[in-house]
């Protein structure tokens, strides 16, 4: 079996997506036991954004799913953490973000340790909300805390 990995493609002619796509993996119409090695389907990380973050950890509890990245993520104090036993969660966030609160997300991971399996906050210093500076470093804090989930 290959080590986990991700690909990034570039368009051609330096050509800018116009959206996202997010491929879910395939599996039986009718049943409840575990993927294994023989079938194309593969483990889920759900990644997101802001709100995107958000509904990812409430929806989290799902068997298939092993993991979520946050990316300034849009949490409140009474979300709950439930969703997240025994899978990984890692956020950053920016210390300058004036829509989502670095430190609710900071509590939120706290609320997640000994729940979660592994918890990883990760402070992205003084940058904003919409991940426009230091963007080499939130795509691979991205890349690496998904693969990290993958392997776990």
């Amino acid at each position: 079996m290959h080590a986990p990995s991700l690909t990034r493609l570039d368009l051609p002619g330096g050509a800018r997506p116009r959206g996202l796509v997010l491929v879910l993996h395939g599996g039986k119409p009718h049943s409840m036991a575990p993927v294994d090695a023989r079938s194309l389907e593969v483990p889920v990380v759900l990644l997101g954004h802001s709100m995107g973050a958000r509904t990812a950890v409430q929806v989290a509890d799902d068997p298939q799913v092993r993991g979520v990245v946050a990316l300034a993520p849009w949490f409140e104090s009474h979300d709950a953490v439930d969703a997240l036993r025994d899978r990984t969660l890692a956020a950053a966030h920016g210390r300058t973000d004036k829509i989502t609160s670095a430190r609710r997300t900071q509590d939120f991971c706290r609320r997640a340790e000994g729940l979660a399996r592994q918890v990883d906050f990760h402070d992205m210093g003084r940058v904003g909300h919409y991940m426009m500076r230091r963007v080499e470093t939130w795509n691979d804090f991205a890349l690496s805390r998904s693969l990290v989930a993958l392997a776990d």
